[in-house]
């Protein structure tokens, strides 16, 4: 999950984003970033100093559409991103940004539905 400063900010574009483009699913997930698609919830997660750079153009992922994210990511980390969307047509640019990140949650996705739900949350420690 994103630190309050950059979930106000990233929710304000995505916000503007669906008055733009009229795509509700980027309201499935508040704005965080997805590292793997398997539980990993209880493995000590590094996550450097917290700090990710992103930027360029989205990419679909098995369930949903990131933005790629660059950092210290955990080892498990395949295809870590920004959560955009769950519509799997959509396609987004977005310029060069950093964020920082604050918990790690465990999110269930239900595909019938194309919602997610956040099972757990705790609060991740930088630098560990």
């Amino acid at each position: 999950m994103l630190s309050e400063y950059d979930r106000l900010k990233w929710g304000k574009i995505l916000r503007n984003l669906y008055y733009d483009k009229g795509d509700w699913e980027i309201y499935s997930l508040p704005p965080c970033v997805i590292l793997d698609e398997a539980d990993h919830f209880s493995e000590e997660t590094y996550i450097g100093n917290g700090i990710y750079r992103l930027g360029g153009d989205t990419v679909r992922l098995s369930s949903f559409t990131v933005l790629p994210v660059e950092g210290s990511l955990p080892a498990y980390s395949k295809k870590a991103g920004l959560f955009i969307t769950s519509d799997a047509s959509r396609s987004y640019s977005f310029p060069e940004d950093a964020i920082k990140v604050s918990d790690l949650a465990l999110i269930s996705f239900d595909d019938e539905r194309h919602s997610f739900r956040i099972l757990r949350t705790r609060p991740l420690k930088k630098d560990r």
